[in-house]
């Protein structure tokens, strides 16, 4: 993962009964970080898209959660573009 911000997609064993899982780690340095922390998020919102590039459209996920006071308004956001020729990335993302 290195020590970028950002959200990054990785097989882990949190639990040895379940097994292997595909999991999101999210960092992010900001100010903010800790008010955002303390907000008692009701889940995780997931949505497929493409992105527009100058090499052309690339394929991602839109990964959000919507502020716990107002269910409409997006909080917090990332958007994970992968490369679709990208064989391990693929298969990371479809196991989500």
């Amino acid at each position: 993962m290195g020590s970028k911000d950002g959200l990054f997609v990785a097989v882990a064993t949190i639990d040895p009964q379940v097994g292997e899982e595909v999991v999101l780690f999210m960092r992010d340095k900001a100010q903010t970080i800790e008010k955002l922390i303390a907000l008692n998020f009701t889940g995780l919102m997931v949505k497929p898209g493409m992105m527009p590039t100058p090499y052309g459209r690339v394929p991602c996920v839109i990964f959000y959660f919507y502020h716990p006071e107002d269910a409409g308004t997006p909080l917090v956001s990332w958007i994970k573009s992968f490369n679709p020729d990208s064989k391990e990335a693929v298969t990371l993302l479809r196991r989500l």
